[in-house]
């Protein structure tokens, strides 16, 4: 089998750049990313093999610890806000992984990929479709709200503020219409 074909993580996270770094602010509404792992992927290795345009030494890099990761976690924000402000939305999924404590498993599921792309998140969902007590899996998936930094602010009558945050922990039919809903329409204030 020849394998010289097949992308490596890193050329297909330079590819994806180059098409980012070519859209126009606002050509299109929403860019999505399916799944984002490998773009994360390769981003890790970028930094590995190009230590310097980090201000690190190839020993920093094959000492592993924070350094690496400290690099990493700034140019992933730099690459996500080059996203940002190509588009009104930025939608991407991950896959699940086995969550580790050290190098022993926990027996629970993780996202795949760094915790900035959470922190940065203004909505992060965890979907499943798990079959229903009948044994129908649903159509759409549901999700649970993870993260969220949607809300409205509004004047109370005393002249204090009230944040109303604008999804419910749990979202039953985790669709894009019904997340417009909900920010149309407050769970909080039906």
């Amino acid at each position: 089998k020849d394998t010289s074909k097949i992308p490596t993580d890193v050329q297909i996270f330079l590819w994806l750049l180059q098409d980012i770094e070519k859209i126009k602010p606002g050509q299109f509404d929403v860019i999505g990313i399916d799944p984002l792992s490998d773009f994360d992927s390769g981003l890790t290795t970028y930094i590995r093999q190009n230590p310097a345009k980090f201000g690190l030494t190839a020993n920093q890099i094959a000492s592993g610890g924070g350094l690496i990761w400290g690099a990493l976690k700034a140019y992933w924000k730099i690459v996500l806000s080059t996203i940002a402000s190509r588009c009104q939305t930025f939608a991407f999924s991950v896959h699940l992984r086995d969550e580790f404590l050290g190098a022993v498993p926990t027996g629970k599921r993780e996202p795949k990929g760094k915790d900035t792309l959470q922190e940065i998140s203004s909505l992060y969902l965890w979907l499943d479709r798990k079959p229903e007590s009948d044994g129908k899996v649903p159509n759409a998936p549901r999700a649970v709200v993870m993260k969220e930094r949607l809300s409205d602010t509004v004047m109370t009558p005393e002249g204090g503020v009230k944040i109303i945050p604008l999804m419910p922990p749990r979202i039953p039919v985790a669709t894009a219409e019904a997340i417009r809903e909900y920010i149309a329409n407050p769970p909080s204030l039906k």
